[in-house]
């Protein structure tokens, strides 16, 4: 599973980035950040970011930089959805491509 997925982020104060979305603008608007960036995120075991990768969506979600963050995603916990076969917690590398702005 080497797919790049592209997404939004902002960054916390100590640089580390948060917040990430599909779409933009929910960066400022719903998180706050002035800046908006545009990000790669891929699947790699040495990465330094956490998610969920969903099998029927082919997709990830739930971006955090702890584990445990993306496990309180999910009421029972992540590995109740993964016994389920729906997707299992990765580990993300993420590269920032640029900063975003509205045209």
């Amino acid at each position: 599973m080497n797919k790049e997925y592209i997404m939004y982020a902002g960054k916390l104060d100590n640089g580390v980035l948060c917040d990430f979305y599909n779409h933009p603008e929910v960066i400022k608007v719903i998180c706050g950040h002035e800046i908006t960036f545009k990000v790669k995120l891929t699947i790699d075991d040495e990465g330094t970011f956490w998610g969920w990768y969903d099998v029927e969506e082919d997709d990830i979600m739930f971006i955090h930089y702890h584990k445990d963050l993306v496990d309180m995603c999910f009421p029972y916990g992540a590995k109740a959805e993964t016994d389920r076969g729906r997707g299992k917690i990765v580990r993300l590398k993420a590269e920032i491509l640029g900063e975003w702005r509205k045209k």
